[in-house]
């Protein structure tokens, strides 16, 4: 009996970081990122859809990979106008190498808490949409900056 409640602490401890993930607007999953959303859902604790609907961890990982991947073809995208208007397209490819560099040991080491549990591919997907959504930001204000 004992075991089965601490089992039963765990799932929900893993529920609440998933939420958690969610509510601090790190992920997403209905389509284009939508920063005025995350926000909007951190502030008032929505969770998503998806998310709520999602009754597996394999579910989870689905939802936060498609909000990942819109994320990753966001970036792709502001990258290509950012080649398209500097001098020295060469340097944004630079430094888009560093940052994956940069986000890939970041959510690694996020994900070591979790080692060989469920929650690590949550965690890494987790901190890949927070990171990407970051950089949507970063490359949004760069190109805004370029274009003045």
């Amino acid at each position: 009996m004992k075991a089965a409640a601490a089992q039963l602490d765990v799932s929900q401890n893993q529920m609440r970081f998933v939420h958690w993930v969610v509510i601090a607007g790190v992920v997403s999953c209905d389509g284009a990122p939508q920063p005025e959303a995350s926000t909007a859902a951190a502030q008032s604790g929505a969770p998503t859809a998806c998310l709520d609907t999602a009754l597996t961890t394999q579910g989870m990982r689905e939802c936060l990979s498609a909000r990942l991947d819109s994320t990753d073809r966001r970036i792709a995208q502001l990258l290509d106008s950012a080649r398209r208007t500097v001098a020295s397209p060469a340097a944004v490819d630079a430094a888009q190498a560093a940052w994956l560099g940069y986000r890939s040991a970041q959510c690694q080491a996020e994900g070591a808490e979790y080692a060989g549990g469920t929650m690590e591919s949550l965690a890494i997907l987790g901190c890949h949409q927070s990171l990407g959504t970051d950089r949507v930001h970063v490359l949004q204000a760069q190109l805004g900056a370029l274009m003045r």
